[in-house]
C-alpha cells in the first residue's frame, strides 16, 4: 500500500477513534471544564464539526479552485463567537459523521495526480492538498484524546467531591 493510499485510509477512518471515545462519556462531563479557557466535550465537538467543514472546503478549494487559496480562521473566536456552549452535541456528531463521509467520497474520486494541487494558505504559504488531507487526517484523533483527558479529570473532580462531601 502507497503512502498517499494509507494517508486516505487514515482519513476516511478518522473520525472512528473520535466515535469510540463518546461512548464512554457521561451526560453529565459533556459541558464540565477541566479549567477556565479549557473546552468542554460539547466545545471540542463542536470544534471538530466546524472543522470538517472547513477541510471540507479546501479538499474542494486546492482542487476545485482557480485561486487555490486556504483561508485560515482562528479557533478560539470560532469557540467563544457566538460559542458553542449549549448547541445540541448530536447535531455536531451528524455534522463529523456526514461531512467526514461526504468528503471521503470525493477524495476516493479524485485523479492519482490530485494531492498533488497546491494553493495558497494565508498563514503557512504554499501547501499541497496531500498537506491539507494530513493536517485533517489526524486532527479527529487529537480531539478523541482530549475528550478521553475530559472525561477522566472529570470522574476525578467527582471523586474529589465525593470525600470532601461536595454535593
Amino acid at each position: 500500500m502507497s503512502d498517499r493510499t494509507m494517508l486516505l485510509a487514515t482519513y476516511q477512518n478518522g473520525a472512528t477513534d473520535l466515535m469510540d471515545a463518546l461512548k464512554d462519556v457521561p451526560d453529565a462531563a459533556m459541558t464540565w471544564r477541566p479549567a477556565p479557557g479549557e473546552w468542554s466535550i460539547a466545545e471540542v465537538l463542536w470544534h471538530c464539526a466546524e472543522c470538517e467543514a472547513v477541510f471540507h472546503t479546501r479538499v474542494r478549494t486546492m482542487w476545485i479552485g482557480p485561486e487555490r487559496t486556504v483561508v485560515a480562521f482562528d479557533q478560539e473566536d470560532w469557540a467563544g463567537t457566538p460559542g458553542y456552549q449549549g448547541l445540541p452535541v448530536e447535531t455536531a456528531v451528524d455534522v463529523i459523521r456526514s461531512t467526514r463521509a461526504m468528503t471521503s467520497a470525493l477524495l476516493d474520486r479524485l485523479p492519482a495526480d490530485a494531492l498533488d494541487a497546491e494553493g495558497t494558505h494565508t498563514e503557512r504559504g504554499r501547501v499541497r492538498l496531500e498537506d491539507i488531507v494530513a493536517h485533517a487526517a489526524g486532527h479527529l484523533d487529537i480531539h478523541a484524546g482530549q475528550i478521553r483527558d475530559n472525561v477522566r479529570g472529570w470522574r476525578a473532580q467527582v471523586e474529589r467531591d465525593a470525600d470532601a462531601g461536595v454535593r
